[in-house]
């Protein structure tokens, strides 16, 4: 009964940076400052980076900053006397993954000819195709990258499985305002992650579909007061970003919660309400999607005054009505559709999870114990217990979050058709 941490730790490292050797290269472009952030995050994230410039990019970054940061010399010339070995074929055999931010226009054109006329170039072709992902993420004008012959380059190096971070639409260099800016460096890291994990045997859940709800929900008493509940969504982001990571097609039904810990290429509808939520989650569920119910939904909601409530004074006495039952409606509507819900218990977890797991016919839940130190709402941990529908139950104790939800979707995947 050890197997279920072991499986979910081995599918979060193979979608990890941690201890992979990550070549980032920069090419000529405005956004090439960035580079030097981009590199403090991968190696944040545990990574080993090697930068490579092309000769453009070093008029707008020293390669002596990406070298500091990076505690390695960073390539620039092709040949150097003092190199026992081919640069870039050595380099090429180094490396886990290859990620060029910003990519510019003309990078692009000659990287999908084959034109090998820097190290940089020279180091992309002679990278092992089927172990080493490149990812690529544009940074240029809005009328270039608009242009034809760019569309071509970037929709063939896709075909070929380069990884494409598409830019952002934003204020660039020259002034004007369209698609062209370089990628949030969040997003170009998750993408990192997801092209490990699809060079890997984790990218097990290509062609499913996910969704996960996340964060608290509201239950408003009059206009500017509600009820709900210390629910951040971490855990919900958790296992939106891993499902993601791991290839799958993934929509987040979210309460009020921070946006910026839910992945930015997965789409996302934030609501406020149980009904909201339900309205959500039953318009992105389809017959054959799975559905990772994380949200922190009250069972509670009082009648809704009009007008905000005034103090008296006086005692008031709160009705409070039952809110839908989310999970149920889903299953009458979707039988055949793979559900995990979550059971926050203070006490008797297991017996309380199962007798959830049973009522609700769940084929997962997570018996999370709350109250618990560093566990739970807002805690970087989740101290829990996870059952599935055959009887198969292992309580993994506090363990992260992202681990967590990796463990999740590993018993999912057993278990959906």
């Amino acid at each position: 009964m050890t197997a279920a941490p072991q499986a979910g730790a081995a599918s979060a490292r193979a979608c990890s940076l941690a201890g992979r050797h990550v070549v980032l290269g920069v090419t000529g472009s405005i956004a090439a400052y960035k580079a030097a952030e981009l590199l403090r995050m991968l190696t944040r994230n545990g990574a080993e980076a090697q930068p490579v410039m092309t000769q453009g990019a070093t008029h707008f970054l020293g390669p002596l900053t990406l070298a500091t940061l990076a505690g390695r010399e960073t390539f620039v010339e092709m040949f150097a006397r003092d190199d026992a070995d081919i640069r870039h074929i050595a380099l090429a055999r180094w490396a886990d993954i290859a990620v060029v931010a910003p990519a510019t226009a003309d990078f692009l054109g000659k990287y999908r000819s084959g034109i090998v006329d820097d190290v940089l170039l020279n180091l992309l072709l002679a990278l092992p195709s089927q172990r080493v992902p490149v990812v690529v993420a544009p940074a240029m004008n809005d009328e270039m990258f608009a242009h034809p012959a760019v569309q071509e380059n970037l929709e063939t190096l896709a075909r070929r499985g380069v990884f494409v971070v598409p830019p952002e639409h934003g204020e660039l260099a020259c002034k004007t305002i369209g698609p062209g800016r370089l990628a949030d460096l969040a997003r170009i890291v998750q993408h990192c992650e997801r092209a490990l994990c699809a060079a890997s045997s984790a990218a097990d859940f290509r062609g499913r579909r996910v969704v996960v709800t996340a964060g608290p929900t509201r239950q408003y008493l009059d206009p500017v007061r509600f009820l709900s509940n210390p629910s951040t969504g971490r855990m919900g982001a958790a296992v939106a970003r891993a499902a993601w990571t791991r290839g799958a097609d993934v929509s987040v039904v979210a309460g009020p919660m921070d946006r910026a810990l839910l992945p930015a290429d997965v789409a996302t509808v934030f609501v406020e309400s149980v009904q909201d939520m339900l309205e959500a989650v039953r318009a992105a569920m389809s017959a054959d999607a799975m559905l990772v119910m994380t949200a922190a939904v009250g069972d509670f909601a009082p009648p809704r005054a009009p007008e905000k409530i005034k103090k008296t004074g006086q005692v008031r006495t709160l009705e409070l009505l039952p809110t839908p039952d989310i999970l149920t409606a889903v299953r009458a509507q979707h039988p055949r559709a793979t559900l995990a819900g979550f059971a926050a218990e203070t006490s008797d977890v297991c017996a309380r999870a199962r007798e959830k797991l049973v009522r609700k016919k769940l084929d997962v839940i997570v018996g999370n114990r709350v109250g618990v130190a560093d566990s739970g709402f807002a805690g970087p941990t989740t101290d829990a217990v996870l059952i599935d529908r055959t009887g198969w139950e292992q309580d993994v104790g506090a363990v992260e979050k992202t681990a967590l939800a990796h463990l999740i979707l590993d018993r999912l995947r057993e278990l959906a058709p």
